[in-house]
């Protein structure tokens, strides 16, 4: 969290704060939307006051953020809500512009103590994934580092670490119809696979067997 940040609410008390990431990667996510779901019944009369004075024509276009039981993450994933009373909560977090890239969170409960300092709670928002191994054909043991691995149709890709596995997150999620895998590496036969992705799921993939291009000869 910035110090900006930390000066903007250091007038007031941080009740409940936390961080969500990517459940693959472990990446930060911004603009996670975060939201109160179930809370003492003294935020609820709160709440329930909030939405009648956004239900009243004079005050229509109001941005829903100013509830004080919703709030956005921050680039460096972290979200914090201040000033709530003692009590039980549940929350959800949710990336609601991410297509299907993501799942949500739902279900996380924490109790809110006045006289015991927040704790920061690690939420870790399931991405639509892909992960396997690439293995060499004649040494299945061995990995096959460097591997370039993509989706058709996605901008992104990702390459084999030093054993041969990858990972690739936030893709777009394809239940019904199947995607196209590539898989190249330098000096081998390259290779293409069908899968396909269900929202907020990790898709794992058998591994991979490589083997080397042959040699060309000329008469």
């Amino acid at each position: 969290m910035s110090e900006q940040n930390i000066d903007r609410i250091a007038r007031h008390r941080i009740a409940i704060v936390g961080r969500v990431c990517d459940r693959t990667t472990t990446v930060p996510l911004s603009k996670v939307v975060v939201e109160l779901t179930t809370m003492p019944e003294e935020l609820q009369k709160k709440v329930a006051l909030w939405h009648r004075i956004y239900t009243a024509p004079q005050h229509q276009g109001l941005s829903k953020k100013r509830l004080p039981t919703l709030t956005q993450t921050m680039i460096d994933g972290f979200f914090y809500f201040t000033d709530l009373p003692a009590g039980n909560y549940e929350l959800t977090a949710s990336l609601p512009n991410s297509g299907t890239r993501y799942g949500a969170v739902k279900n996380v409960t924490i109790t809110v103590m006045p006289d015991r300092p927040a704790q920061i709670l690690s939420i870790q928002l399931p991405s639509t994934s892909l992960t396997g191994r690439v293995v060499q054909a004649v040494a299945p043991q061995d990995g096959l580092p460097m591997a370039k691995i993509s989706i058709v149709g996605e901008p992104t890709f990702t390459h084999s670490d030093a054993e041969g596995r990858f990972w690739l997150s936030g893709l777009e999620a394809s239940p019904n119809s199947p995607r196209i895998v590539q898989i190249t590496a330098q000096g081998y036969e390259s290779q293409t696979q069908e899968i396909r992705l269900s929202q907020g799921e990790t898709t794992v993939l058998a591994d991979i067997e490589f083997s080397r291009k042959l040699a060309r000869t000329f008469p």
